[in-house]
């Protein structure tokens, strides 16, 4: 991966600390860093630490992935480059959003969020099915990881869940309220059990 390409990703991680230093003066001391089911923060911490961690915290995460990347091979070149450009933007997303409820704009934390998600699982969804045997992202099981054509299988099924949950997120995120608190849990139990319970099967009718 060029060097240039990994650089945006890593500046645009970096906006939110622009954000949270313009905004310094007019930010409390503490900060939420953490929401409940109910849209509510259940979890503060140092303006410092809110404003800073989470870029800090992603821009390690992307320099994980893009190790993996060099060290495995170009394999999954693709799948890999979605997450290291979505995991910036939606950090955007959520500290925006954080500081507008620290400022108190009380918006709806999941009407904003759960979509933003949505859409980043239907990209993923698409990507999945195009993915060989790895550790880093896929549906990764024994059965996946030690058998090429149940990975493939597994992980084409996976994708459409994923881009099915990705709607449902979507949906259930703009009416807001329990409707989007059952659309996540939803959508998590699909993306989780749907794969995995045919993983396991395809590996005992192989």
């Amino acid at each position: 991966m060029k060097n240039s390409k990994i650089l945006l990703p890593n500046l645009i991680s970096l906006l939110p600390i622009v954000y949270g230093g313009l905004l310094w003066q007019y930010l409390p001391q503490q900060l939420p860093i953490h929401f409940g089911i109910n849209g509510q923060p259940d979890q503060y911490a140092p303006k410092l630490i809110a404003v800073i961690g989470l870029p800090v915290l992603i821009i390690v995460v992307n320099y994980v992935i893009i190790r993996s990347m060099k060290h495995k091979g170009s394999d999954n070149q693709k799948v890999f480059t979605v997450i290291i450009w979505s995991l910036p933007l939606l950090l955007n997303v959520v500290q925006i959003v954080t500081f507008m409820y620290a400022l108190n704009y009380h918006i709806n934390i999941g009407s904003v969020i759960l979509p933003v998600i949505g859409l980043l699982f239907i990209v993923l969804g698409n990507y999945l099915p195009k993915t060989t045997p790895n550790y880093m992202v896929g549906i990764r099981l024994p059965e996946t990881l030690h058998n090429s054509e149940n990975w493939q299988k597994t992980n084409r099924i996976g994708g459409f869940v994923m881009v099915f949950a990705g709607c449902i997120l979507i949906i259930t995120g703009i009416i807001g309220n329990t409707i989007a608190v059952i659309g996540f849990i939803l959508s998590m139990v699909l993306i989780i059990v749907v794969p995995t319970i045919y993983a396991i099967w395809l590996g005992h009718h192989q």
